[in-house]
């Protein structure tokens, strides 16, 4: 008998990820329903976030539907789903020690 394991994933219907001319993404995983128009490295998004024009996500992890407004820095940080960051803020966290945001927090 042969033993088969499956991973079963949930299916979403959302839209692709949409990057605009300006995005840039290094080293990152974006999922789907993304809107890219800032840049993002060595970070992982999860479906609907929005990271505007003029913003920069680097080593961080970003749950579903946060959004990151214009002119913000992020380094180092763990948003909860529905986050926002508003424009122009600064969040860095440390290597041990990353900002966190709970859900629905406005920052």
């Amino acid at each position: 008998m042969i033993n088969q394991e499956f991973v079963h994933t949930r299916k979403e219907e959302e839209q692709e990820t949409a990057c605009n001319h300006d995005a840039l993404i290094r080293n990152s995983f974006v999922a789907h329903g993304c809107r890219i128009e800032g840049y993002v490295e060595n970070s992982i998004l999860f479906p609907g976030v929005t990271v505007s024009k003029g913003a920069s996500v680097k080593n961080s992890v970003i749950m579903h539907d946060c959004a990151i407004e214009a002119s913000v820095y992020l380094d180092r940080v763990i948003l909860d789903k529905q986050v926002v960051v508003e424009q122009g803020a600064v969040l860095c966290g440390q290597y041990a020690h990353p900002f966190v945001a709970e859900k629905s927090d406005v920052i």
